[in-house]
């Protein structure tokens, strides 16, 4: 069960009050074994739905997987119970597919919005109007996000490259995920400070929950991001010897 207070669902891209705490969003059923017995089982969920009088709404498949904070599995069957049925009240999400971890935090893929809900389209308007607020092209727009949930799909990179992504990982894993001369706090706090002198929105949103989960504290966090722009200031600085080199050449300056 997912006892959640923050938004994981298109139905929390609808204003409105967000009702008692904690919430159970949804029930979930995963079926792990990739095998043709469960696949059928998975397959037929949707008419079972259909016969219960339940709606129902696909995620993922075709290759293209579904994926939860740091998590992944292949495809996602929703089904919303019927509103008289006193039994179940909330979404049963039935997940197929191995699950796979990412060290780092990913992206998620909202629970679709109940398609019986008076404002369902609304919510999905207002999902799409947030994605695209989020592209950033040049300058930053919106919240400087690329797009949020593409960062649930960082190891679709690897998909065709897969030995390459590996070995990637390793290194990764193998720099952030334990200690070392430095600490795990310590490294995460770096990363984050790359990730501002990089400007990677994804890196930012990623080493942001690193960070908290490293113990690192709010003032840490901020004093690294500072470190990272006054560097950057001293960087841009020094490189006004060279416009100074080209002004001697020029006889302006001595």
């Amino acid at each position: 069960m997912i006892f959640s207070s923050i938004p994981i669902a298109e139905d929390d891209m609808l204003d409105g009050p967000d009702g008692p705490m904690p919430v159970i969003d949804h029930k979930g059923i995963d079926l792990r074994d990739e095998c043709a017995s469960v696949r059928g089982t998975f397959e037929a969920v949707p008419d079972v739905a259909v016969a219960r009088g339940w709606r129902h709404v696909g995620q993922g498949g075709q290759g293209q997987p579904v994926c939860c904070c740091h998590t992944e599995v292949t495809e996602k069957h929703w089904v919303y119970p019927k509103p008289d049925d006193a039994r179940q009240r909330r979404p049963i999400e039935i997940a197929y597919g191995e699950l796979r971890i990412h060290d780092p935090k990913m992206g998620c893929d909202l629970r679709p919005v109940d398609p019986a809900h008076p404002r369902a389209a609304e919510a999905r308007a207002a999902l799409s109007t947030c994605a695209s607020s989020h592209v950033v092209t040049g300058e930053a727009s919106g919240t400087g996000y690329y797009e949020r949930g593409d960062l649930g799909h960082f190891g679709d990179v690897g998909r065709f490259a897969g030995e390459h992504m590996e070995r990637f990982w390793a290194y990764y894993n193998g720099v952030f995920a334990r200690d070392g001369a430095l600490d795990r706090r310590e490294k995460a706090l770096i990363g984050l400070a790359v990730a501002h002198a990089h400007q990677c929105p994804y890196c930012i949103d990623s080493f942001t929950g690193t960070c908290v989960d490293a113990g690192a504290t709010v003032e840490q966090m901020h004093e690294a991001v500072h470190a990272a722009a006054s560097l950057a200031a001293g960087i841009h600085l020094v490189h006004g010897v060279q416009m100074q080199n080209a002004l001697r050449l020029r006889g302006t300056i001595e």
